[in-house]
């Protein structure tokens, strides 16, 4: 199988997928990136990570398109994409309505912290990061990560109490995290929509991801690619479809992305 390159866009999640799940590092995904960005193939960063985060990940490796944060709720188009001033869409809930109904949960009883309860070396301590990524992970806009501090059968009526709530609870890498009924599927297809309606021909959708809030993003692709990670593979209604990488994190992404252009 070799994709045309004028007529693919990439999705990819973050952690654990294109960023090592320990050190965050995508420096042996780096030559698939240069191959990439050299064949001008757009890669869409679908993140629950927060908008500095991204912004900050996007200079480093080298790239400028458009991308999706905090699990579907946003959707940012740099300036110069479709219209010369930079625009934000919104998808999902304010993080006021999500941080309210948070704080109705924990008076009930429910045991979670969320990065809003918790001070920014906290939030370095738990999720490895240098209080500097720490913080920009801590400047949200349309979701919340708890570190869920409650059994299994807690979780799952939480889980219940929030989609009858508007909002939807999802378990990623690390963190069950809380935001508005849409998801990284979601905004791809609002994505995709807008890059034909300004004239880009889309035929192939590839998506790559390694956890829970990946599915709906792998479900909507024409090519989705389940990333290796330790511990058993999560079974997913579209795991028959998906390729499977045979390395972890991002020596698979890079793996996966030549094995489909070349």
């Amino acid at each position: 199988m070799s994709l045309p390159f004028d007529k693919t866009i990439i999705f990819t999640d973050l952690d654990g997928t294109l960023l090592d799940h320990y050190n965050y590092s995508f420096k042996p995904a780096q030559s698939a990136l240069n191959f990439l960005k050299k064949n001008n193939v757009p890669v869409i960063f679908t993140s629950s990570k927060t908008r500095p985060e991204v912004v900050s990940l996007q200079i480093e490796a080298g790239i400028k398109y458009p991308y999706c944060t905090e699990n579907g709720g946003a959707l940012i188009l740099p300036a110069g994409t479709f219209d010369k001033e930079e625009k934000i869409i919104h998808l999902g809930a304010s993080y006021h309505e999500i941080r309210s109904f948070l704080s109705t949960m924990q008076l009930k009883g429910f045991k979670f912290e969320g990065f809003g309860d918790m001070i920014i070396k906290k939030i370095s301590q738990i999720t490895g990061l240098d209080e500097i990524s720490a913080k920009k992970a801590a400047q949200r806009n349309a979701s919340e990560p708890l570190l869920w501090l409650g059994d299994e059968e807690q979780k799952r009526h939480f889980i219940k109490l929030a989609e009858n709530h508007g909002l939807q609870a999802m378990q990623g890498g690390r963190f069950l995290s809380v935001g508005g009924q849409t998801d990284k599927g979601k905004a791809a297809l609002k994505l995709i929509e807008l890059y034909q309606q300004n004239g880009f021909d889309i035929q192939n959708i590839v998506a790559l991801g390694d956890s829970e809030n990946d599915k709906a993003l792998l479900s909507i692709a024409t090519h989705p690619i389940w990333i290796k990670k330790s511990g058993p593979t999560p079974q997913t209604p579209f795991l028959n479809k998906a390729r499977c990488t045979i390395s972890y994190g991002p020596q698979g992404w890079a793996e996966s992305i030549f094995q489909i252009f070349l």
